[in-house]
């Protein structure tokens, strides 16, 4: 084994380094869920321990390793015999540091990963770059951050997720005050849950405004997007119009791939098998049976 690549816990128990762990995983991981894991690793988010795929994610840790730690680590023992060193060293070109939370993760993971493997083949990409502002418009921030940029382009994408807009505290802030009508305190609720969901509206389109001032094309992904059939394709379609259009990349075989059906249900499955809840249980289940 290479050097430095467990952590001593005890006089008994020593544990994998996160970048040995990576390595080690690729014995075990399909590519999609392989670079997921590094993703998560470089990432500033951690998933449940025990329920991965359902328990509750816990947000702003300290990334455990970077991928120029991993990059690094794969690169120095050219001759290690780790099972999983092959395909971890044909991801580590894709690993990006600096996601944020686990649906960007399973955005970026199935827009990375190879046409070969069923996804997109539109990496690298650049997570969560702050962009300096200096625009004049009336209440601009000094600086926006995109989710997700592709590398070399001005192209990208924003994760809206269905809690992003919190329609729902609106709505039970009004449900409150129709079972306590009059009550002062539940009408103040109500305006609150109002006013809140009118300032995050108005601070996502400067986003977009400030973002496009910037000179970068970047567009919003939601849930629906995710979970809808070819939800993601359209998507895909649209940055490749872009990245093509500034002249950054040719992308024949990835617009080749989008039209295959066999493909396009594939890609589905792995993008789903990546997100929470019913829809990714039934999608891993089925990737299995294949």
């Amino acid at each position: 084994m290479p050097q430095n690549s467990f952590i001593r816990v005890d006089d008994e128990i020593w544990i994998p380094r996160p970048e040995m762990l990576f390595a080690q995983m690729g014995s075990l991981l399909s590519p999609v869920e392989h670079l997921a894991l590094a993703l998560e690793l470089c990432g500033t988010y951690t998933l449940d321990a025990h329920e991965p795929n359902r328990g509750a994610s816990t947000f702003g840790i300290a990334p455990a390793t970077s991928e120029e730690e991993i990059r690094a680590f794969l690169a120095s023992y050219p001759q290690a015999h780790i099972w999983g060193m092959q395909q971890a060293r044909s991801l580590a070109p894709l690993i990006t540091d600096n996601s944020w939370s686990p649906m960007e993760t399973s955005v970026a993971t199935v827009l990375s990963i190879p046409v070969t493997n069923q996804g997109y083949g539109l990496g690298p990409l650049v997570l969560n770059k702050r962009f300096a502002g200096g625009t004049a418009f009336v209440g601009a921030r000094t600086s926006r951050v995109p989710d997700i940029l592709f590398a070399g382009t001005h192209v990208g994408f924003n994760y809206d997720s269905s809690d992003h807009l919190p329609i729902d505290t609106i709505a039970h802030a009004g449900l409150n005050l129709g079972l306590n009508p009059g009550s002062r305190a539940r009408e103040r609720e109500l305006d609150r849950a109002t006013r809140d969901a009118r300032h995050k509206f108005v601070d996502d389109r400067r986003r977009d405004r400030e973002l496009m001032a910037a000179g970068l094309q970047v567009i919003s992904v939601t849930s629906e997007d995710l979970y809808e059939p070819g939800g993601m394709d359209a998507l895909a379609r649209w940055a490749m119009d872009r990245i093509e259009a500034e002249g950054a990349r040719n992308l024949l075989a990835q617009r080749d791939a989008l039209t295959h059906q066999d493909l396009a249900r594939t890609r589905q499955l792995l993008l789903w098998s990546l997100l929470p809840g019913r829809r990714g249980d039934m999608a891993r289940s089925e990737l299995e049976r294949r």
